[in-house]
Order: C-alpha cells, then sequence, then structure tokens
C-alpha cells in the first residue's frame, strides 16, 4: 500500500463555523498562527487548483504528547 503524504500540518484555531442555507454546505474559518506563511501557500494552491481534501483533526495537545512519547520509543 502506498504512503500517504501530506500537504499541510499546522496549529489552528476554529474561529467561526456556518451552515448555509443558500446551498446546503457548511463552512470554517480557522485562525492560523503568522507564522504559517508556507501554510498559507499550500492552501491558497489548493484553493485554486479547486482540490478535494480530507480533513482529520487532532487535538493539538493529545497530538504533541503522542509525537513526544513516540520519539523517546527506542
Amino acid at each position: 500500500m502506498p504512503e500517504l503524504k501530506e500537504l499541510v500540518d499546522f496549529p489552528a484555531i476554529v474561529h467561526d463555523v456556518k451552515s448555509m442555507f443558500s446551498d446546503k454546505g457548511i463552512r470554517l474559518s480557522l485562525d492560523l498562527p503568522e507564522t504559517e506563511t508556507n501554510t498559507l501557500a499550500v492552501l491558497h494552491g489548493l484553493q485554486r487548483d479547486d482540490k478535494p481534501l480530507r480533513v482529520v483533526i487532532y487535538d493539538d495537545d493529545e497530538f504533541q504528547k503522542v509525537l513526544i512519547a513516540s520519539k523517546k520509543q527506542p
């Protein structure tokens, strides 16, 4: 099975979630730290190319704990 390659990995806070009655879609806005300029460039490209994405969300505190714990494994 081929390996999945992440396009971007960034911390964020949910800013806004809206239900759109006009097209029955859902819109969400995320706040990213100002250091995420590379993420901004990637997301602009994905938006321009109208690429469908798969979004998986983790709690960042839990993610960091697991990441640190996995690096301590021999």
